[in-house]
């Protein structure tokens, strides 16, 4: 027994302050108000486990190693708070190329400039029971990453997006709360992604799947999102950074297909949302000329089993125009007719206001038992 014990101690060495020991296969380290939360993390040799205890920390993190793990005392107030007062930097947490298998727990990030985290080219990375909250332009930021967990966060009050996944792949969005953004959840550009059980309420769009022109991945393809409750999303946006955005999105969606293709949306709640409840749409024409080389049609798109209600309402019809001049109200299904191999399937539309799918459900073509 004596000889386990010391071969465990070697192995898991407890470090306070800024000092870090390299040991065989994990270093702990423990910060506490006070100590350069910065400098430690900047520094972390590969598979440290950082952990932080409650109280704020004005600073700004560089993760540069893979199998860097930052475990929090609770994303609230009297937790850990890394907050960017008098420090005025971009991101909260920057996760370099090549730090893969980074992990994060237990943290509320709060008024960076752009970018709550900010993960480019990792894979394999878990962001799980944090709060971000008015961080610029997004909460969560994937981009050029793969293999990722975000799960069990809440995202509050982004320019943008709270939760989004850019130009990545084989990532699950699930159990998260977003509420105040603009968009809550955003899957652009990216392959083989989940979103599922998250609820999204008061953005100006719940749940965004789009494909974008002049972006190096050049495709959004196969895509579930599926069991999120998504409402009441009709926050007008007023603070909303991107004009161009304001164009072409109406207010109050609450999923959103643009463009992509091989997309599932099946066995949401969707309600009183003011313009739409789901809307399938190709990317506006105006964009056919940034990107000539790419169809932004729509393809190929199953959705199925939905229950949308009371949405559509109170349709945003002068930004609508003239992209969409005779939108309907009472939509809880859009769909604006472009694409090949959609399909819709046991949806629940038909409302107590009058609301059912534009086109009507005998115009929207049925799912193959085959698909």
């Amino acid at each position: 027994m004596k000889s386990t014990i010391i071969k465990v101690v070697s192995v898991i060495t407890v470090v306070w302050g800024i000092s870090i020991q390299s040991v065989h296969a994990q270093s702990i380290v423990y910060v506490k108000p006070g100590d350069r939360l910065g400098q430690i993390v900047s520094q972390a040799p590969a598979n440290t486990t950082i952990i932080v205890a409650p109280g704020e920390y004005r600073d700004a993190l560089v993760v540069r190693s893979p199998g860097i793990r930052l475990i929090g005392a609770g994303a609230q107030e009297n937790g850990t708070v890394l907050s960017n007062q008098g420090v005025n930097a971009t991101n909260g947490i920057e996760v370099r190329p090549g730090a893969h298998g980074f992990e994060l727990s237990g943290f509320l990030i709060k008024g960076f400039n752009e970018n709550g985290v900010l993960l480019t080219r990792v894979r394999d990375f878990r962001l799980t029971y944090n709060r971000l909250e008015n961080n610029g332009e997004y909460g969560l930021f994937p981009i050029f990453c793969t293999g990722g967990v975000i799960s069990n966060n809440l995202v509050i009050g982004h320019t943008d997006t709270g939760i989004y996944v850019g130009q990545s792949s084989n990532v699950i969005v699930s159990h998260n709360v977003a509420h105040g953004n603009i968009n809550g959840i955003e899957i652009e550009n990216s392959d083989d992604c989940t979103v599922t059980e998250n609820e999204t309420y008061d953005n100006v769009i719940g749940i965004l799947i789009v494909e974008l022109p002049l972006l190096q991945v050049t495709r959004t393809n196969r895509i579930t999102v599926t069991k999120n409750y998504t409402h009441h999303n009709n926050n007008p946006g007023d603070h909303r950074a991107l004009e161009l955005f304001i164009q072409v999105i109406p207010v109050g969606g609450g999923i959103l297909l643009v463009g992509a293709n091989e997309v599932t949306i099946a066995d949401n709640i969707i309600l009183e949302n003011n313009s739409f409840g789901i809307g399938i749409a190709r990317l506006p024409v105006l964009f056919d000329d940034f990107d000539p080389m790419i169809d932004h049609i729509p393809d190929n798109n199953r959705i199925v089993r939905n229950l949308a209600l009371r949405n559509g309402r109170s349709p945003d019809a002068e930004r609508l125009a003239p992209l969409v001049p005779d939108f309907p109200t009472g939509a809880n299904i859009y769909w604006d007719g472009t694409g090949e191999g959609n399909c819709f399937e046991e949806n629940v539309t038909e409302d107590d206001l009058g609301g059912t799918s534009y086109p009507g459900p005998k115009a929207l073509p049925p799912c193959s038992r085959s698909r």
